[in-house]
């Protein structure tokens, strides 16, 4: 911010009320003196104001670039950008209010050179309207555009669902989701250090860390179900869950991360913990990771009466339980207990023996019961709460909204399979509940650009616009433009809000919330398996049809002293099955030859150098 400091304490006290007031007495024949000391003004400011008929608008020669009305417009224009991911820097903040003075024709200060305005000017327009420079979160463009109002409401149009068919209480409700613990930890805890120093370090135990999955399941009630760890080895050993809290589960897998095997033990864990049965079946809300997803993690969860219920994809940081109320905290608990096992063991690096110990320490101090209820009830799962998301919060995804094509092909009511989505109930025997969720994705239209079309010559320039909001009209020549106070150009016109404009149609079947325990669910996986098995059948019988016919290959013989070892000609190595190499057969003499030994161009017939030398000896 600006150093400078006012000095004087004057301010605005003229106002028109006085004045009036003041004339209303010298009418009825009181003196202009004694006006002054009764309305507390001086006599010379009066006698000024009586004789220019105006009050004061300012203190000094200085004056507003814009009208308050543009000046607010600026500011909640800048409020929306910054809804939607999209927030303005110091420097282009600057060129926006450039352009908009300039264009509005509007005296001004700016810098005509650098075309933005200046650092003070941004710096006092911030203060005026609570702005402050923050450092932005990196948030992905698929998060960004995911996190969308049709895809939310499917969730919950499922929850709603599953709640209830199936009564399900609060104890009965339950989240799982994955994280990382690294052995070194992305976040330190602050240190201090003396004040102006470049650099202030911290030791830690290497350069890069190895990653440790830890698999976390809560409930709406505060339950926790005893977490699993997956180390990246080959084979579970005893000494790595030294610490870890009590009845957790090990896991180990070649990249230490979760996959289809890993969940279906896990799930016999959860089920073996939480003991659903068919008068209290668990509701399990997790994530559409693929691991997620197998048939044989739907129909375990089906036969002990676990219904699973999948998020909507890139939503998990917004409607995640697990994420929005205790891997963060988690994550810094177990970021303290790094450092503190540092201080005590100086010299040691941490390893993954360490892993579980640091994790138990940090997840015993975090998990309690009022987090978890909090966590819950602040996505709207428990207790349901299906509008705990404003549109605020679905800002950023108007960026890349586009029309519903199925609104546009059917006005009979008859919808495509995309918007109507008929869901049975999992799990039930005697009756089938169909729900249909229709929602057209919203359409913002009133995001671009107006057309501007300005006349290039003559005594009146005229801007004009698709809104018919805007007109700035000029006097002859060589006079400054005078626009009106509801004339001017608006900000969004000069910087309109993002909008994408790509049309193209992905191939990609998009992900959607699903009840995954569901009847037509678990078919639709049955027929994608089905499929997939039968087109690796075919490739696979195709590839073996290749690999009999194909030319570039020897043919291994059976001989009285055994196989016969083919040897390539010019470097002697001898062929294996299968070949490493690409091998090629000369058309006169039969002999094989190395692709890469040969000088075969790949088009013609090969004949081998030793055969090409024969010929041209005999000729």
């Amino acid at each position: 911010m600006s150093s400078y400091k006012r000095k004087s304490d004057r301010k605005l006290v003229f106002t028109e009320e006085i004045l009036k007031d003041a004339k209303e007495r010298i009418r009825r024949g009181q003196s202009q003196r004694s006006v002054a000391e009764s309305l507390n003004v001086p006599e010379s400011t009066l006698r000024k104001r009586l004789k220019a008929g105006t009050v004061p608008c300012s203190l000094g020669r200085f004056s507003n670039v814009f009208t308050p009305e543009l000046d607010s417009n600026l500011a909640e224009h800048c409020r929306r950008l910054d809804l939607c991911f999209y927030g303005l820097t110091k420097k282009e903040l600057g060129r926006v209010a450039y352009d908009l003075a300039n264009k509005n024709g509007l005296n001004h200060r700016f810098n005509n050179d650098k075309k933005e305005a200046s650092k003070k000017w941004v710096e006092n327009f911030a203060r005026r309207h609570n702005f402050s420079l923050r450092q932005p979160e990196k948030t992905s463009l698929a998060r960004a555009a995911g996190f969308n109002r049709v895809q939310v409401q499917r969730f919950y149009d499922n929850l709603k669902q599953v709640l209830t068919t199936f009564k399900f209480f609060g104890r009965q409700i339950f989240n799982m989701d994955e994280t990382g613990l690294q052995t070194v930890p992305n976040k330190l805890p602050k240190v201090y250090a003396k004040k102006g120093k470049k650099i202030v370090g911290k030791v830690v135990s290497a350069e890069r860390g190895q990653t440790v999955t830890a698999v976390c399941c809560m409930g709406a009630t505060g339950i926790f179900v005893p977490s699993a760890l997956i180390f990246p080895r080959k084979r579970q050993k005893p000494e790595l869950m030294g610490g870890a809290p009590e009845d957790s589960l090990q896991l180990v897998s070649d990249s230490g991360y979760m996959n289809s095997d890993l969940f279906i033990i896990w799930l016999n864990h959860f089920i073996k913990m939480v003991k659903p049965s068919k008068d209290e079946p668990a509701l399990l809300i997790l994530d559409n990771h693929s691991s997620h997803l197998s048939l044989q993690a739907i129909e375990l969860a089906r036969d002990h009466r676990v219904v699973l219920l999948s998020l909507a994809p890139h939503t998990s940081h917004r409607m995640q339980s697990l994420d929005t109320g205790f891997f963060g905290p988690l994550k810094k608990a177990y970021a303290v207990a790094c450092d503190n096992w540092q201080v005590s063991n100086p010299g040691r690096a941490i390893t993954q023996y360490q892993v579980a110990r640091l994790f138990g320490t940090a997840y015993l101090k975090v998990g309690s019961i009022d987090r978890a209820k909090k966590s819950f009830e602040s996505c709207g799962i428990w207790p349901f709460n299906d509008q705990i998301f404003s549109d605020e919060d679905f800002a950023p995804a108007n960026v890349t909204d586009r029309p519903n094509p199925t609104a546009e092909t059917s006005s009979t009511g008859e919808a495509l399979n995309s918007s109507n989505l008929a869901v049975e109930l999992p799990l039930t025997t005697t009756e089938t509940v169909t729900q249909v969720v229709s929602s057209p994705i919203p359409v913002n239209t009133n995001i671009s650009a107006p057309v501007i079309a300005l006349s290039q010559l003559g005594g009146t320039e005229t801007l004009e616009s698709t809104d018919n909001h805007q007109e700035v009209i000029t006097t002859p020549e060589n006079d400054e433009p005078t626009p009106s106070k509801s004339s001017f150009l608006r900000p969004e016109d000069i910087l309109p809000l993002p909008k994408s404009n790509i049309q193209k149609k992905r191939n990609i079947k998009r992900k959607k919330s699903e009840i995954l325990t569901s009847s037509p669910y678990k078919n639709q996986i049955e027929a994608e398996q089905k499929e997939k098995e039968e087109k690796a059948k075919k490739t696979k019988k195709t590839s073996n049809k290749n690999k009999s016919t194909t030319p570039n290959r020897p043919t291994l013989l059976e001989t009285s002293t055994g196989t016969e070892v083919v040897r390539c000609p010019l470097c002697a190595e001898v062929y294996v099955e299968p070949p490493d190499e690409d091998w090629i057969q000369c058309s006169q003499c039969g002999a094989w030859w190395h692709d890469e030994c040969s000088d075969y161009l790949g088009f013609g017939v090969f004949k081998c150098d030793v055969c090409l030398t024969l010929m041209r000896t005999l000729n």
